[in-house]
């Protein structure tokens, strides 16, 4: 048993780096492994149903990458407990931790976290209803690649947009290292082209929906903030995969607030000057994902949103 946790351990492990075809070789082995017949399952029956129940669970992750890699990190964390039990051969104890991870590997599942394969179509999902999304999208512009997550009814980004529009868009201090995590700043006008065919940046409607389906605008930062990254340990929960990181922004010349606050266009221009928009931001201090108004010529980060 000892030796199918172990393997369990190295497969998730990898999961945040291997390709699709090395982790099917790999949960392959872990089938045969965790047949029936297997010595490693013989010791007692119960134990094994709720292996086989996890394992099945696990397998539907062939072909698939484990986007938030925050809770790749907790399922790590879950199996070296049950890895310590199963070394002092408490079984109540690793009956009780198996059916934790179970549960856990379902809500991954279910919150998007853990996705489909590339090959299947959004669309296809979206039709058939399902809660699990395609995960990767690649930018025919540019074949920049990014995380799909959905959050109720909408289907996000998991990261800022890095396509570079024109002058008016740049990298947090002119570093263009910080462009593959942070993505770029773009003025209001900018933003507006920023996203690819079958994306669009989102209204201050849609900000709300998001902020309304979360629980409200005050807990809505951070639930979309990253789990580290943050100023001061300001970090999130990041229950969605939305992996909202604090990219700062950018006025004229001037950069403020990197590590510190996120702030993310909408499309709406607001109704009492035109030449300013409604954003959202968040800062370390708190959880809220806060309405405000701000002029157009302002630099923010940007996260598109499917059509």
């Amino acid at each position: 048993m000892k030796k199918l946790f172990y393997s369990i351990l190295i497969i998730v492990s990898f999961m945040m780096f291997s390709s699709c075809h090395e982790e099917e070789d790999m949960f392959l082995n872990v089938e045969k492994e965790a047949s029936l017949d297997s010595p490693i399952l013989k010791s007692s029956s119960t134990i094994n149903v709720h292996l086989l129940n996890m394992i099945s669970l696990i397998n539907t992750m062939i072909d698939q990458e484990l986007i938030k890699k925050g809770n790749g990190k907790a399922l790590i964390a879950k199996i070296r407990t049950i890895l310590k039990n199963i070394e002092k051969e408490n079984n109540n104890a690793v009956l009780n931790q198996l059916n934790a991870l179970k549960n856990h590997v379902k809500a991954l599942i279910n919150s998007g976290a853990i996705i489909l394969e590339q090959g299947q179509k959004l669309s296809e999902l979206i039709e058939s209803g399902e809660n699990l999304l395609a995960g990767i999208f690649i930018d025919p512009r540019d074949n920049n690649k990014y995380s799909i997550v959905k959050i109720g009814e909408q289907i996000w980004m998991g990261e800022n947009i890095r396509y570079n529009v024109d002058s008016d868009c740049r990298a947090y201090n002119n570093n263009e290292y910080l462009v593959n995590s942070f993505g770029r700043l773009y003025s209001w006008a900018s933003a507006q082209n920023a996203c690819p065919e079958g994306w669009h940046l989102p209204s201050d409607a849609e900000w709300t929906k998001l902020s309304d389906f979360l629980g409200g605008y005050l807990v809505a930062g951070g639930k979309l903030k990253t789990i580290s990254g943050w100023y001061s340990n300001g970090n999130g929960t990041d229950d969605y995969g939305f992996s909202l990181l604090p990219g700062g922004f950018s006025f004229a010349t001037h950069f403020n607030s990197f590590g510190q606050m996120a702030n993310l266009w909408s499309s709406t221009t607001t109704e009492h000057n035109s030449n300013y928009a409604w954003y959202r931001y968040v800062n370390y201090r708190g959880s809220a994902l806060v309405q405000r108004s701000i002029l157009k010529n302002n630099r923010f980060s940007a996260r598109c949103i499917k059509d």
